[in-house]
């Protein structure tokens, strides 16, 4: 979980807001997502000044600080009109987000929070007062109820619409690391893995034929229950094949570890997620497969070190094998 350090923003006259549990969902959790560089290279920013600059633009009050993340600093605030919102503070680490809004505002609400507003890498949007969909794993045990909201959720996400925003990042580009890493990055026993993930997902690129606007981080813990029902947030912005929106899925929810790697669920994510938005089996589990490898890349290169992703990365490559 992010921290939830509650602090009264300068902004506000008001007294300390009492947040609960749940509303800190909000911001990205401690999960396993789209993290590329290590923290140390994070170059800090007071969030003051942009916090006193978004309360005087959008008329908002008692702001109550419910994350500081590597990427933002999030708050919740209170609109002129009473209602409630999250305001999201880039920080320049966090400064690329600005494209996974930009998709956002393309979905413009339906199955993600809506933006209500962007200046700079200042970001006003719809509060949601639920927890995350990781929950239901986590502490109830509920994972193919909550493999049906993904589905659900994604399916909503990927809809016919209008025109695609602009500055997405193309699939070919965000595999940039897999495909230039070496051999020597990987240990002996994971380079016949990394390999074959890496062709795979040259496979997949050369091979795709649809291409829509996708949410780049798709999983339990970035699906928060609201009023609305379950919402996607914190969307990275990519350019690609439909296939690829459930990868991370099979990596999450956060806390699952070894049941990551049980057969019977990577096969009923897959079933479930092929059944509803009417996708193939064997290419989804390709997807997984290679974003599970490109995964393991961004770990590296930020020193992250885990052995989730080179024990994961075998079974779901046998899963794609065997898939009709």
């Amino acid at each position: 979980m992010p921290s939830t350090r509650r602090s009264t923003a300068p902004c506000s006259s008001s007294p300390r807001a009492t947040i609960s549990s749940s509303t800190a969902a909000i911001p990205a959790l401690r999960c396993r997502g789209t993290c590329r560089s290590p923290a140390a290279e994070v170059v800090e920013q007071d969030s003051s000044g942009s916090l006193a600059d978004a309360c005087r633009l959008w008329s908002l009050r008692d702001a109550t600080e419910i994350a500081d993340t590597a990427t933002s600093k999030v708050f919740r605030v209170t609109r002129a009109d009473g209602s409630l919102a999250a305001l999201k503070l880039l920080k320049p680490y966090g400064a690329d987000e600005i494209v996974g809004v930009h998709a956002m505002q393309y979905w413009a609400g339906h199955g993600a929070a809506r933006i209500l507003a962007v200046d700079g890498l200042m970001i006003l949007m719809e509060w949601l007062d639920g927890e995350p969909l990781g929950n239901l794993v986590r502490e109830h045990h509920r994972d193919a109820e909550a493999t049906a909201i993904l589905c659900d959720v994604a399916a909503a996400l990927h809809a016919p619409r209008g025109a695609y925003p602009n500055g997405l990042e193309p699939l070919p580009r965000r595999f940039t690391p897999l495909f230039e890493s070496s051999p020597a990055d990987w240990s002996p026993a994971d380079r016949p893995h990394a390999a074959r993930a890496a062709r795979l997902a040259d496979d997949l690129i050369a091979s795709t034929t649809t291409v829509l606007p996708l949410h780049g981080d798709f999983h339990h813990d970035n699906v928060v229950g609201s009023a609305r029902g379950w919402l996607a947030i914190d969307a990275k912005g990519v350019l690609g094949d439909p296939h690829y929106e459930a990868a991370n899925v099979f990596r999450n929810p956060y806390g699952i570890d070894g049941a990551a790697r049980d057969p019977a669920r990577i096969d009923a994510l897959a079933d479930a997620f092929t059944a509803r938005l009417g996708l193939n089996r064997r290419r989804l589990l390709q997807w997984a497969a290679a974003h599970c490898a490109l995964s393991e890349c961004w770990n590296r290169q930020s020193g992250t070190i885990s052995d989730f992703n080179p024990k994961l990365l075998p079974v779901l490559l046998e899963a794609a094998e065997r898939s009709a």
